[in-house]
């Protein structure tokens, strides 16, 4: 019992959301063609649910019928869920800009503080090796 009920709570949802996407403004979101779909779709829907189940054709027309009408649902609220995809695939290619910037400039620092050390070893080793040993050598008072 549960599969006859599933179409008409999603066709119930998919209104309930066209009703509060354009509630509010006074243009129609169903078009003539797109209304006698559904209305087609709806009314096959809920003749084949009433009828016997057992038989394939029946079956067949409950589903497609279901199916039918969820799709021309589906079809008024795309568009603002495309908007919705588009908004958030430009937030998210931003992110990740930022995210990998990131990350570069962190590779960056690491690079420069591996050869600032790099240098210093080689610069320190540089250094004792010209200066003589000073502290084996007494200084000379001059006087």
């Amino acid at each position: 019992m549960k599969i006859h009920k599933a179409y008409l709570v999603l066709i119930g949802l998919e209104l309930t959301c066209i009703v509060i996407n354009h509630g509010v403004s006074k243009t129609n979101p169903f078009q003539q063609s797109s209304l006698l779909l559904f209305l087609t779709a709806t009314f096959s829907h809920v003749l084949a649910s009433k009828a016997d189940m057992t038989k394939q054709i029946t079956i067949i027309t409950f589903h497609l019928s279901g199916i039918t009408a969820v799709e021309t649902l589906l079809w008024i609220l795309v568009p603002d869920f495309m908007w919705y995809s588009i908004v958030n695939l430009l937030l998210l290619l931003l992110a990740k800009f930022f995210f990998f910037f990131d990350h570069l400039a962190q590779l960056v620092v690491y690079f420069f503080e591996c050869i600032s050390q790099l240098l210093l070893r080689l610069s320190s080793s540089n250094v004792d090796q010209m200066m003589p040993n000073s502290e084996l050598q007494p200084q000379e008072d001059q006087v």
